[in-house]
């Protein structure tokens, strides 16, 4: 075939098949009113100085179609809204100054699509290959309200100016490659499909992907740019390469940026509020501020660095967590599904912090711990800390272990599911639980060195197995206890040995101090308890229990060098003393003055109308009490005189005049009892309860046996009778006694009835026992109310490593071309040529006769069907993610020939001429 380079610029619009290579030269060319250009069985090669082809179509169905334009190439709408097709099974396209697809489709078939122009406009537009998609210029536009489509086996996109792709979508079914001085990404789609290689950016300056998409499962991601926004977008990589960009622009960016990958983070300071994932994080920076929606991510490892941490979002690996710093604060969550380790010189958790470990846990503070949130591990934990005060929870559902010089356990939960040992110098639990499920030993090393000081405080130590404290000293006491009162009234009288009545005679007899007491309590706490599961064993200096409770199920033994087990009482009772009395005058009249200030009875009895007659109070040997008159008695013609004191007859010989005080109890102006008295030895030393009391019993007592050693002094300070048992009801759980308690030091009276199985028991209403009031402890309530509505999956959680396949969808990028009809051909006399309905679509068309002389054609194209059309190219991808673009289909009529149909319309063109039968076609536009 032979064409000839017109002189002028044609007009003519027309349909060109060509079975043979196909070449044009023109200055300019115009393909308007849905023209085509379609070469059937070769390649095809248009050089112009422009090509304008909007609405139409130019295709090469079985090979290469090369164009060279040195100016415009413009392929897309038509005035009504139609865009050109570019079709071949490979592209090699140039436009030196714009290549126009708006609204255009441009596809390769089998191969690859090479344009080379300064600026393509491809808005609205498609550029697919099965092969390589490759764009070397200057600008490129990919958006458009209908969104720009670039899709291919792979893409690489070399531009020396800027790429808009916004509301566009640039896919790659393996890798892809993006040089650029300025990337637009917002709203649009950028996304590598294939498992291997690198998706690579090179940005001179802006890579603007806020509210955008960027996705690769390319092994490695290579994010180089001046600047990186990701405000409200997204970037997900999926392999398992590395994952480059720099600390600026990831700190910067904002947004969600998700990794499988290696991704390491170095900066000074860096203040995050965005969501960043990746199969390995490290995070090396100086002074982190994470806020509350700020999230780094780990699949695999989260490894951290620093100096100062402020963490208020989420650090979370579902494999392992490795940080150190130099001080970590905040109210953030630190998780990890594997192990956990934390080493800080100063660690401060607050009330909303949780530090979670998925298997072992070891936190390190080599000054300072406080912990007032949560921290614990589904393992084993470790927490080492030269001071550690919780406020919170602290616990393992493995083994615990805390070393640390001084251990403080405030209003918090220390608990274990296995054992635990607390290796400190100082522990204080002060309104707090110790809970192990195992077996738990206080001491300060694992030889069982004495720790400085144990101090339980209106709190709870408790284990299912054995406790074992060591310590110099040890208390277990209420936190405070203050009563108000004081003594009522005092008397000291006299007791007879053997007489049943007051006889006018002296008796063996003794003296009798008695103190009556009233007071009620303004001030009390819960008692504190030492609980073991099975036995107790305490070693050490001074162990003082101050009403509260040191139990055991199995045997209790104390070896210490003092014990001190010390109760407490208020209400009405009577403090009962007897010694020996004196036998010298002066004794007995400050004994007198003593029951002249302090007996109300003193002046009870009948008075002499000479002088004072006091009472005094009088006990028979069976301990019927009266008051008594204290009288004289003469001795004969003699000057003897006796003092009558009950049974108790004392001489005078100096002064034969008697005269004792008068009773003054009703003023106020107590005197206290002699010192003879005071510092006598008592041989009787009670307490009696004259109305019901309340009581804050010392109780030691264990199911088996109780062995209390103290080699200095043993002292059991309270014996009551019928006082009612007060110890406090356990806070953390309760320990069943084996078999029937036999305390040594004080006996236990039944704080319950014995129909107690048939009886509803109100915790509330017991002694001591008082509901938890801070966020920690063995019991915490959730602020979280209950609904009825189905699970819902949380807000927030860590994006999917799954990617979607292939975005552009079918329909997106299969669009069929609209009916065009043949024009009416005349050729000389010959009779009229009928009309061919023909479409360029999947429909069936109407065959075309030609009568007279013509010769009939064929004018399918190879491998075509007999019913076919043109399908404007587009891009899918398969299960596998390859892509596959539409065939362009040929003009099929059911006639048979050897020569090229090329039905022209002339009607705008009378100088062109069709030689029938040749294989020539030349047209003259100026003769």
């Amino acid at each position: 075939m032979r064409m000839y380079r017109p002189r002028a610029f044609p007009t003519c619009a027309a349909r060109y098949r060509a079975s043979a290579r196909y070449a044009w030269t023109s200055l300019a060319m115009s393909i308007t009113k849905n023209g085509r250009i379609i070469a059937q069985g070769g390649d095809l090669n248009v050089s112009a100085a422009n090509l304008y082809s909007q609405g139409g179509v130019l295709s090469s169905l079985q090979g290469l179609f090369t164009a060279n334009v040195t100016g415009v190439l413009k392929n897309g709408y038509d005035a009504n809204r139609q865009g050109g097709v570019i079709q071949a099974q490979r592209l090699n396209l140039t436009a030196l100054s714009i290549f126009d697809n708006y609204g255009g489709r441009v596809s390769a078939r089998t191969g690859e699509a090479l344009i080379n122009t300064a600026s393509f406009d491809n808005r609205n537009g498609g550029l697919y290959a099965k092969g390589l998609v490759r764009v070397t210029g200057g600008n490129f536009d990919n958006s458009g309200d209908n969104d720009g489509q670039i899709a291919g086996g792979q893409v690489e996109l070399n531009l020396s100016g800027a790429l808009n792709n916004r509301f566009g979508i640039i896919e790659s079914d393996s890798t892809l490659a993006v040089t650029a001085q300025s990337l637009d990404n917002q709203t649009g789609q950028l996304r590598a499909l294939g498992g291997g290689g690198a998706t690579n950016f090179q940005i001179g300056n802006l890579f603007d992907n806020r509210n955008g998409t960027l996705e690769s499962a390319n092994s490695d991601l290579i994010l180089n740019a001046g600047s990186f926004l990701n405000g409200g977008g997204s970037l997900l990589h999926t392999g398992n390469g590395t994952f480059d960009i720099s600390t600026a622009n990831l700190t910067n960016a904002g947004g969600s940026i998700v990794t499988r990958g290696g991704l390491t983070l170095t900066a000074d300071s860096w203040t995050n509020s965005s969501v960043i994932q990746a199969g390995r994080l490290t995070v090396n920076v100086g002074t982190l501020n994470q806020t509350a929606g700020g999230q780094l991510l780990a699949s695999s490892l989260f490894s951290g660095s620093g100096s100062n941490w402020t963490n208020d979002g989420l650090i979370a690996s579902d494999g392992d967590v490795s940080v150190n710093l130099g001080a970590y604060r905040g109210s953030g969550r630190i998780s990890s599904v594997g192990a956990l380790g934390l080493s800080a010189a100063q660690i401060d958790l607050n009330a909303a912090t949780a530090i979670t470990a998925g298997s072992r846990g070891t936190v390190t503070s080599s000054s300072s711990l406080t912990n007032l949130g949560r921290l614990t591990a589904m393992g084993d934990l470790t927490v080492n800390a030269a001071s550690l005060i919780n406020q919170g929870t602290l616990g393992s559902t493995g083994n615990l272990r805390i070393n640390a010089d001084s251990l403080s356990n405030q209003n918090g939960l220390l608990f274990s599911g296995g054992d635990m040992a607390l290796r400190v110098g100082n522990f204080t639990n002060r309104f707090a639980d110790v809970y192990s499920l195992g077996n738990l030993s206080i001491a300060r090393d694992d030889n069982n060195g004495w720790s400085s000081s144990i101090n339980n405080v209106s709190a709870t130590i408790e284990s299912g197995g054995d406790i074992s404290l060591a310590a110099n000293y040890l208390e277990n006491r209420k936190d405070v206890f203050e009563a108000s009162g004081g003594l009522i009234s005092g008397a000291i009288g006299v007791q007879c040995y053997g007489c049943t009545i007051l006889r006018n005679r002296a008796e063996a007899s003794h003296l009798v101090w008695v103190e009556n007491y009233s007071s009620t309590i303004t001030q009390d706490s819960a008692s504190s308890s030492i609980t073991a599961g099975r036995n107790l064993i305490g070693s050490g200096g001074e162990f003082i229990n101050n009403a509260s409770t040191i139990s055991a199920v199995n045997d209790l033994t104390l070896n210490l060098q003092s014990f001190t087990n010390k109760g407490a009482t208020a209400g009405d009772y009577t403090v009962r003393r007897s010694m020996d009395a004196p036998k010298d005058l002066r004794s007995w009249r400050a004994i007198m003055d003593y029951n002249a200030s302090n007996d109300p009875l003193y002046g009870s009895v009948p008075q002499n109308p000479y002088r004072s007659t006091p009472g005094m109070h009088f006990w028979t040997a069976d301990g019927q009490e009266s008051v008594v008159s204290v009288g004289a008695s003469g001795g004969g013609g003699e000057a003897t005189r006796y003092f009558k004191f009950a049974t108790i007859w004392i001489e005078n010989f100096t002064n034969p005049d008697y005269a004792f005080t008068k009773a003054h109890y009703g003023d106020g102006s107590h005197v206290e009892a002699p010192d003879a008295i005071k510092n006598a030895n008592f041989f009787e030393n009670v307490i009696i309860t004259n109305s019901p009391s309340t009581s804050a019993n010392a109780v030691v007592q264990a199911g088996g046996a109780v062995r209390i050693n103290a080699a200095q002094n043993l002292t059991n300070s309270v014996v009551r009778e019928g006082i009612t048992l007060g110890a406090g009801a356990s806070r953390v759980g309760v320990t069943q006694l084996s078999g029937s308690a036999a305390p040594t030091v004080v006996s236990i009276n039944s704080q319950l009835p014995p129909d107690l199985a048939q009886q509803q028991v109100n915790p509330l209403s017991l002694p001591g026992f008082s509901l938890p009031t801070g966020q920690n402890g063995l019991f915490r309530l959730s602020g979280q109310g209950g609904t009825a509505a189905a699970v819902t999956q949380p807000v927030g959680l860590p994006q999917s490593w799954t990617m979607g396949s292939a975005a552009v969808s079918v329909t997106q990028r299969e669009q069929t071309v609209s009916d065009a009809q043949a024009s009416t051909i005349q050729i000389g006399s010959v009779g009229q040529i009928s009309n061919a309905t023909r479409q360029l679509a999947s429909v069936t068309r109407q065959s075309a006769g030609v009568s007279a002389n013509a010769s009939a054609f064929d004018t399918r194209a190879p491998g075509a069907a007999a019913i076919g059309g043109l399908v404007l190219p587009g891009h899918t991808s398969d299960s596998a993610g390859v892509t596959s673009v539409d065939s362009v289909t040929g003009i099929a009529t059911g006639n048979q020939g050897s020569g090229a149909l090329l039905p022209v319309q002339v009607a705008a063109c009378p100088e062109c001429r069709l030689d029938i039968g040749s294989s020539d076609y030349h047209c003259d536009f100026f003769r």
